[in-house]
């Protein structure tokens, strides 16, 4: 009588339709082979790339996460900071009306600062991010 060492290998089967009908049909084609042979666990393929894979998927999870709660605190802070700036500028806003600039020109002149605001928080964040 003889054994041998095997180190522990995985097998891999394909089969048509469900895998778990085959599990007996497996294994004893396995003891015909080999009768020393143990087989401790039989598992479909598909269930053992979710277990690899549930690392890396909480993982992404998590980052996503955090990516959310990151542009809600962006948008309320450009929110803060327009929101202060129309209060600082509230009597050039209303000068500028009484001279005849309409809403859209007020809205532009808002938006762009708002925007010229957020590129230059965009650009600092780049840089410091690069360094």
């Amino acid at each position: 009588m003889h054994s041998r060492d095997l180190g522990g290998r995985q097998w891999a089967i394909r089969v048509d339709g469900d895998p778990a009908k085959y599990g007996g049909d497996i294994r004893g084609a396995i003891k015909a082979v080999d009768s020393h042979l143990l087989i401790t666990e039989m598992q479909p393929m598909e269930s053992l790339l979710k277990r690899a894979q549930a690392g890396t998927r909480f993982s992404l999870l998590l980052i996503g996460v955090f990516a959310v709660v990151a542009a809600l605190l962006a948008s309320v802070g450009l929110y803060g900071v327009l929101a202060t700036v129309v209060r600082q500028r509230t009597a050039e806003i209303g000068v500028r009306m009484t001279l005849g600039a309409g809403p859209g020109q007020i809205f532009n002149l808002i938006v762009g600062q708002g925007l010229r605001l957020t590129a230059i928080g965009v650009s600092a964040g780049l840089i410091a991010a690069s360094l």
